[in-house]
């Protein structure tokens, strides 16, 4: 059997080795690391990740029902060959396994109420040893949503910043859920994951701007106004946006250790959810990026 001219194999027992390797490397961090590998679930965040970067699937899992199988589906064609002229299906998975599997193989391995139909599997990125050179520093503290996490690391990479540092209190970047919301930058920006120990080890604060996010803090547009009186500007220490807890906000830690700032509310509203206010924060404190 063929899908673009690729040998496939069939797979329709939930027993499978590889259909149980899928399944404990989408809910279990602890084993992902271990296996180095990365789940990714819909067709769209896989052509992604292989559009923005060099990272190709290791394997492939398309439903017998997905109309991928069709060569003659407009839409599919469509979303196959709106990906950069660089990158063709076929070429995508030449070093790829193939498996067509049945629906309720694909459910099994799914986490969405309704399955997209296209799963992967790629080699996790190597965490970045260590991101001191860095200008511009994302770091999530206490991130509990994937969502949030991946919307946080695809804003980010869109907007200039150099890196995120992930706490040890953070959920996993690469949850597959984290991953589908990054769009595929997990796999493009740096990452360093670490302890806030290794943080102040990596961006010592007598030398770095720590930044944290808070309601009560001083507004970013004043912080850098600040900034630009001082007598000294402080442009080569790097900046490090820190984010918190959705519930909680900054740790009591770091927050002692760094300049709160805020976003001024005009509405009668106390807060944002975290990754509109780190959009907001990263345009107003990152590269000069032009809109």
């Amino acid at each position: 059997m063929a899908c673009f001219g690729l040998v496939r194999k069939h797979l329709s027992s939930l027993q499978n080795p590889i259909v149980k390797e899928s399944i404990k490397l989408r809910d279990h961090r602890k084993f992902r690391f271990q296996q180095k590998k990365v789940f990714v679930e819909g067709l769209v965040p896989i052509l992604e990740v292989c559009e923005q970067t060099s990272w190709r699937p290791t394997t492939v899992f398309v439903s017998d029902s997905h109309p991928l199988f069709s060569t003659k589906v407009p839409e599919v064609q469509a979303l196959l060959q709106s990906s950069s002229s660089r990158l063709r299906w076929p070429d995508l998975l030449s070093q790829t396994r193939v498996f067509s599997v049945s629906d309720g193989v694909m459910r099994k391995i799914s986490d969405l109420e309704s399955p997209s139909g296209v799963a992967a599997i790629f080699e996790m990125p190597e965490p970045s040893p260590s991101l001191a050179h860095h200008k511009f520093v994302l770091v999530l503290d206490g991130i509990s949503d994937p969502g949030n996490m991946g919307t946080l690391i695809r804003t980010a990479t869109g907007l200039g910043w150099n890196g995120a540092f992930v706490l040890n209190s953070s959920v996993d970047p690469f949850n597959q859920k984290a991953v589908r919301a990054s769009m595929g930058a997990v796999f493009k920006l740096p990452l360093q994951l670490g302890s806030v120990d290794t943080l102040n080890e990596t961006f010592p604060v007598a030398s770095s701007e720590w930044l944290a996010a808070d309601a009560n803090g001083l507004s970013a547009q004043s912080y850098l106004d600040k900034q630009k009186n001082e007598p000294q500007p402080q442009e080569t220490r790097p900046r490090l946006l820190i984010l918190g807890n959705e519930r909680h906000g900054v740790s009591p830690m770091i927050k002692s250790m760094s300049q709160s700032i805020s976003i001024p509310m005009a509405g009668p509203m106390e807060s944002l959810n975290v990754a509109v206010a780190g959009g907001m924060l990263m345009h107003v404190l990152g590269p000069q990026v032009k809109l």
